[in-house]
């Protein structure tokens, strides 16, 4: 089974959606802050039959850049237990931005991070 056909696969049994790029994959499922301990279990299993892949085809992930962000309103994201979630899956790095493709995408969505990078970039702010 090719790469992408397998990728595609493993997405599908997950309910997930994702992007691959060169040497990087990208994998998103979506539900409710009360299923916040399903969705996280489902990235880790997707992330371990992720890593098996990998080391048959003498590859490696990289678990200190496998990050995990939610993406919601501000109410919805004060509905997440972040102590707990980080006490269940200890090998995730919780970030509240992420940088992808030159943009930078924070939890809300308001791209006030984004906007005072590019600021500071571009002026010298």
């Amino acid at each position: 089974m090719g790469c992408k056909q397998y990728f595609s696969t493993l997405f599908s049994i997950y309910s997930a959606t994702g992007h691959l790029f060169a040497d990087d994959v990208q994998a998103y499922v979506h539900g409710p802050p009360s299923s916040q301990f399903l969705l996280a279990s489902k990235i880790e299993l997707l992330s371990n039959n992720l890593n098996s892949w990998m080391s048959s085809n003498r590859l490696s992930l990289n678990f200190a850049e496998t990050l995990l962000t939610w993406f919601g309103t501000p109410q919805q994201l004060l509905k997440l237990d972040h102590a707990l979630l980080s006490d269940h899956f200890p090998h995730f790095i919780f970030q509240t931005t992420v940088h992808e493709l030159g943009v930078t995408l924070d939890s809300a969505l308001t791209f006030s991070q984004h906007i005072s990078n590019f600021t500071h970039s571009s002026y010298g702010v």
